[in-house]
């Protein structure tokens, strides 16, 4: 459970899952925003994983993963309708892989030591409106 799961949790609000939700989130306006949220979630990620069995080796794997996987992803954006146009697909891409490419290098960094998963845990300014 991450971090806004357990504050709610703590003020008595039951997790419950509910057949055809669909949550909306802002998109972050920025390459800064979009970077201090994927921090925020890899620290958090990698303070959870490394308290589990073999965590460290699954870090190590998602890691590895990571700088590929956009490619498992291009047919579901070649195909997908929210996304009109070839060269809005290709530009989904190329965002979509510096984002993966950005995290990949970030887990990286908590790997060999070189930041702590409580500083980028703590990265993102929460979003208020």
């Amino acid at each position: 459970m991450w971090s806004w799961g357990q504050r709610a949790h703590a003020l008595g609000h039951e997790i419950a899952f509910v057949a055809g939700m669909q949550i909306a989130t802002p998109a972050r306006e920025t390459w800064a925003d979009v970077k201090r949220r994927w921090d925020r979630q890899v620290g958090q990620q990698h303070a959870e994983m490394v308290r589990q069995p073999f965590g460290k080796l699954r870090f190590l794997a998602k890691t590895l993963a990571m700088p590929v996987s956009p490619l498992a992803e291009l047919p579901g954006v070649l195909r997908s309708r929210r996304v009109p146009g070839l060269r809005e697909k290709m530009l989904a891409m190329v965002c979509l892989t510096q984002t993966r490419l950005w995290r990949t290098w970030r887990m990286i960094q908590l790997l060999v030591g070189a930041v702590e998963d409580e500083w980028l845990a703590g990265a993102c300014v929460p979003y208020t409106h």
